[in-house]
């Protein structure tokens, strides 16, 4: 829920959906991190230790220092990922051969294997899914456990996968197949010899996370690149979450009354939210929305300053991260513009007309 609460906040710059991060981030750091309670995040093991526990505490620590940038986040995501990796196999346990009930392929090792909960004997591939979130915790914090731990995490992990087409896996039906899950204590290999398609996305989340944010789905060829470029990326994606920023480049110019806004446009945008707030940083209250790049304020009082980002949405439906904040304080002009054209009325718009003594045009 963390995790979704802050890159909620990112897509739509609400504010609400902040506080209700830092606000979950709280309770899950007094009851989960300071009691060492990671429990019934297995939805048929409830209320029971269990990996993937473990594996929605990570993330939501690693989002909240991405959110707040607060070291205060690091360490209980340390502790967690310490935690998961109690949780993973890290000795080959080999599968008998000559038992036809065996649904893991023999040829295959079980390192990476990792247990579901305490309270059976089951394993599966579930940890493959945290392989990025463990990797840039080892970029934040140069523990080198960490950077072994995302490795088992995203190569052995395959080792139930049906991945090379020239040399398939007897009984597996098709490349891509695995079966959901399995024992490695006696009788070793029995298990559910079905295919659970929430795994395959366990799979691709990292692979895709990691190509997108430091250009390869390997590990290992990513760490052929300078520490620093590799922690410039970790950066870059620790600000945005993978949101790419509409490079709106918002503008306001205030008058006396309003502030007139404008903004460059944002590619397949075909509305725009106009957000306006009373202090920096938000929160921010939604004011108008409109199709073209450009909106005058004019529900604005003089001497006060105001905040503004600019969202949008797409033909898809979809929307964009917001823009960078703005601010404006409306103020009564003074200036006045006579034209000399036989009058002395104000052209300037701020309503300072003259009066004419006498004078002669």
């Amino acid at each position: 829920m963390v995790r979704y609460l802050t890159e909620l906040y990112l897509a739509t710059g609400q504010f609400r959906y902040k506080q209700a991060a830092l606000m979950a981030g709280n309770y899950i750091y007094t009851n989960i991190y300071r009691d060492f309670s990671y429990l019934g995040g297995t939805v048929d093991n409830p209320d029971i230790p269990d990996k993937e526990a473990a594996s929605m505490a990570l993330r939501a620590f690693t989002a909240l220092y991405d959110l707040t940038k607060d070291s205060r986040w690091l360490t209980p995501a340390v502790q967690t990922a310490y935690y998961y990796a109690t949780w993973i196999y890290s000795w080959n346990i080999p599968i008998p051969s000559g038992d036809s009930a065996v649904v893991y392929p023999l040829s295959r090792m079980t390192t990476g294997l990792s247990v579901i909960a305490t309270s059976n004997n089951g394993c599966d591939s579930y940890a493959a899914t945290d392989a990025f979130e463990v990797y840039r915790l080892y970029l934040f914090t140069g523990d080198t456990n960490l950077l072994n731990e995302a490795r088992m995490m995203l190569y052995n992990t395959k080792q139930p996968l049906d991945w090379d087409p020239a040399n398939p896996l007897s009984g597996y039906g098709d490349p891509g197949i695995f079966p959901e899950s399995l024992s490695l204590v006696p009788p070793r290999g029995h298990g559910v010899g079905y295919y659970l398609p929430g795994q395959t996305a366990n799979y691709l989340e990292p692979l895709v996370n990691l190509s997108d944010t430091f250009g390869s789905f390997s590990i290992n060829l990513i760490e052929q690149q300078p520490l620093t470029l590799r922690q410039a990326a970790n950066t870059v994606y620790s600000n945005n979450r993978g949101y790419v920023t509409a490079q709106l480049m918002l503008s306001a110019i205030p008058g006396s009354g309003m502030v007139a806004l404008n903004w460059t446009p944002a590619t397949n945008a075909v509305s725009y939210t106009v957000q306006r707030g009373t202090a920096s940083g938000g929160p921010y209250a939604p004011l108008a929305t409109v199709s073209a790049p450009s909106f005058t304020d004019t529900n604005v009082l003089n001497e006060k300053t105001y905040y503004y980002v600019i969202g949008f949405l797409t033909r898809s439906g979809s929307g964009g991260a917001n823009s960078g904040e703005v601010s404006a304080t409306p103020a009564d002009s003074m200036a006045a513009l006579y034209p000399f054209d036989g009058n002395t009325l104000d052209t300037s718009g701020n309503g300072h007309n003259g009066v004419n003594y006498g004078a002669t045009y």
